[in-house]
C-alpha cells in the first residue's frame, strides 16, 4: 500500500484500500477506510476488518490532498491460513448494504451448492446491488445513518460495489 500511494502522488483523487495476501500460510491484511474483509473458517465468521471514518460516511483515504499515510493510518492483520478458510473482499457497497449475517448465510448456501469463489463474489456484488437500490430495506447503512441523528431511516447506499472471494488451498 505504501509503494501504491507513494507512485500515486502525481494522480488526482483519493481511495480506500484493501490488501490481502497469503504468506508463509498466513492471511496478511492491510485495511484503510471503509472497504473491507471478512475470513470464513468452517462456515463461521473469524476475523472482520474495522472500518475506519472521520465521521459518519466520511472513511479514512488516501490519495490527492490527503495527510493520511497507509504506514500510519492503515490497519494490519494476520490470521493463520488453514485450508478451505475463505476470504471475502469488498467496498463499502457490499458492506453498506448487506449484514454480515446475510453475507454468511448467502456464502454458507452458494459454499455447499459448490458455486465457484467467481460466481459467489458475483452475487454477493448482486444483492448489494439490488440492496442499494432500494429505499424501503434495512441496511447497516440506514443503521449507521439513524444512529448519527440523520433522518435516513431505511434505504440502501448507491455506491460502488467490489467484492473478491478467494480459497485457501494446498499447493500440490
Amino acid at each position: 500500500m505504501d509503494h501504491a500511494c507513494q507512485h500515486a502522488s502525481e494522480t488526482t483523487g483519493t481511495s480506500t484500500a484493501c490488501i490481502v495476501s497469503l504468506v508463509d500460510n498466513q492471511i496478511m491484511g492491510c485495511n484503510l477506510g471503509d472497504s473491507g474483509f471478512i475470513i470464513i473458517r468452517n462456515r463461521e465468521i473469524i476475523l472482520k476488518s474495522e472500518e475506519q471514518q472521520m465521521s459518519f460516511n466520511q472513511p479514512y483515504q488516501i490519495g490527492t490532498g490527503s495527510d493520511m499515510l497507509p504506514r500510519t493510518h492503515a490497519t494490519l492483520y494476520t490470521e493463520q491460513a488453514l485450508e478451505g478458510d475463505y476470504v471475502i473482499l469488498g467496498s463499502d457497497g457490499l458492506f453498506d448494504n448487506l449484514y454480515l449475517k446475510k453475507i454468511l448465510d448467502k456464502f454458507n448456501k452458494m459454499v455447499i451448492k459448490g458455486f465457484e469463489v467467481s460466481k459467489i463474489a458475483q452475487k454477493l456484488a448482486q444483492q448489494a446491488y439490488t440492496k442499494s437500490r432500494s429505499m424501503r430495506v434495512k441496511t447497516p447503512f440506514s443503521d449507521s445513518a439513524k444512529k448519527h441523528g440523520l433522518k435516513i431511516i431505511r434505504g440502501g447506499k448507491m455506491d460502488d460495489i467490489t467484492v473478491v472471494v478467494g480459497r485457501v488451498v494446498v499447493a500440490e
